[in-house]
């Protein structure tokens, strides 16, 4: 939304900055405006997180039961398997974290070299 002032000047409640002041002028002056393009850069650094919920186990099917006579001590061993389905619920995320913001100043030139992507605003 663009608000227009008495001074003719336009503000853009878009970009957070208060209007200025009317500026006045003595007759036979004239007034320029200078724009510069600059590149803003801001790091971001990803940290993975996760989280495990409630593990729930069921068996699946029958045990198989393997039996085993060991000679030497004298005992029968056997051997229990059971086939089990394991639901193991896992929250994945992310947390952000954000480093220093940087400005790169382009290479300063004359008004008719330089194309300023603010000019097209």
């Amino acid at each position: 939304m663009k608000t227009t002032y008495e001074s003719g000047d336009t503000w853009s409640s878009q970009t957070h900055d208060p209007p200025l002041p009317p500026v006045i002028r003595p007759s036979g002056s004239c007034q320029t405006v200078g724009r510069h393009t600059v590149e803003v850069s801001l790091p971001v650094a990803l940290k993975p997180h996760t989280q495990i919920g409630r593990v729930e186990t069921e068996c699946c099917g029958d045990p198989t039961v393997l039996c085993h006579e060991n000679r030497c001590t004298h005992l029968c061993e056997f051997l229990i398997c059971q086939k089990i389905c394991v639901k193991i619920p896992v929250t994945y995320s992310t947390r952000a974290c954000a480093g220093d913001p940087s400005i790169f100043c382009h290479h300063c030139c004359r008004p008719e070299e330089c194309h300023c992507c603010c000019e097209e605003e």
